[in-house]
């Protein structure tokens, strides 16, 4: 991946508590509804089908009733990559491992759900197709939407079980209490982000 632009390699610290997850979702709120955007107007056959890679592995787990935050990461990753802004895709592979705590999350909120994996899967299909059809409106306001689900589905929901100690998961999260909403009080409230939808002119020779 280039990294023209920076001296050094994007990082952030690790997730430490419920608002640094709640700022998180905020600010993929400002990033990937624009991203989505501008990969509607500037997709093409490669990116396309790095979309449809990760939306198939995420149709096979959930036929089987699970959830794989791998095949999450990589379908919106694959939205970044097709928005030809290398500044989106750098952002997202900095985010991974913060990005993987809520999808891990919501992740196992939706598998106790009827119906709920099938929604979150429509949900990603069609973006893809806003995407492949070029619709950059739609793009942008299907993203939005669907990371609002994921996070308003934490945050007034009842924090879902997770083993302690699986590695990959900030201790803080783990200790909370038994609602995340809750857990939040105290904290910055959540932020309505409303973006903006954003012109993404062709690339020059594209």
């Amino acid at each position: 991946m280039r990294t023209i632009g920076l001296k050094q390699p994007l990082g952030f610290g690790p997730l430490e508590n419920v608002s640094d997850l709640l700022s998180c979702y905020e600010f993929r709120l400002t990033l990937e509804p624009a991203a989505a955007a501008c990969a509607a107007e500037r997709r093409d056959l490669a990116a396309l089908e790095r979309i449809d890679v990760a939306l198939g592995l995420m149709r096979d787990v959930t036929n089987r009733q699970h959830h794989r935050e791998d095949a999450d990461f990589q379908f919106h990753l694959a939205i970044a990559i097709a928005s030809e802004n290398t500044y989106f895709s750098i952002a997202m592979e900095a985010l991974r491992d913060h990005i993987a705590v809520g999808m891990r999350f919501h992740g196992a909120t939706v598998v106790r759900e009827v119906r709920g994996l099938a929604q979150v899967f429509k949900e990603h299909a069609a973006i893809s197709d806003a995407i492949r059809t070029g619709d950059s409106v739609l793009a942008h306001d299907l993203m939005q939407t669907h990371l609002e689900h994921s996070r308003d589905g934490l945050f007034t929901k009842r924090r879902p079980v997770i083993v302690a100690g699986n590695g990959d998961l900030p201790v803080s999260l783990h200790e909370q209490g038994p609602d995340l909403q809750q857990a939040a009080a105290g904290q910055a409230p959540i932020c309505g982000v409303s973006t903006r939808r954003i012109s993404c002119p062709s690339r020059p020779g594209g």
